[in-house]
């Protein structure tokens, strides 16, 4: 498994043929890959994401203001060409609660197939 930034670069040199994409749907970046799950492995899901963050108590004024700058920086089209480059997908959230709700759901998942594959917990 590997990100698509570092993926990518060894795909286009022909030093890796890459299979499929742990994402749910295909991806833009590889739209003739298909995913895992179309591949076999039913469920599987698993995506590469940046996020920000701020401190517990951030009052709602400042996390607004955030949210409207990142979203405007993600408006940038060149900004976006060169993101998508480098092998990554942009996919803003709509609003700051939806992307905290997502990001909590994903920690939950992402804890659950750790502990089911064994692994330690940060101790």
């Amino acid at each position: 498994f590997a990100t698509p930034p570092s993926a990518l670069p060894l795909a286009k040199a022909n030093k890796l043929k890459i299979i499929a994409v742990t994402s749910a749907t295909r991806s833009p970046i590889f739209p003739d890959l298909p995913t895992v799950a179309e591949g076999g492995v039913r469920g599987y899901e698993y995506s590469f994401w940046f996020g920000l963050f701020g401190p517990s108590g951030l009052p709602a004024p400042i996390v607004q203001r955030l949210f409207e700058a990142s979203q405007a920086v993600l408006r940038d089209p060149e900004l976006v060409n060169r993101i998508v480059a480098s092998g990554n997908d942009v996919s803003p959230s709509k609003t700051s609660a939806e992307f905290a709700t997502w990001a909590l759901e994903d920690g939950v998942r992402q804890t659950k197939l750790a502990l089911e594959a064994g692994a330690a917990s940060g101790q």
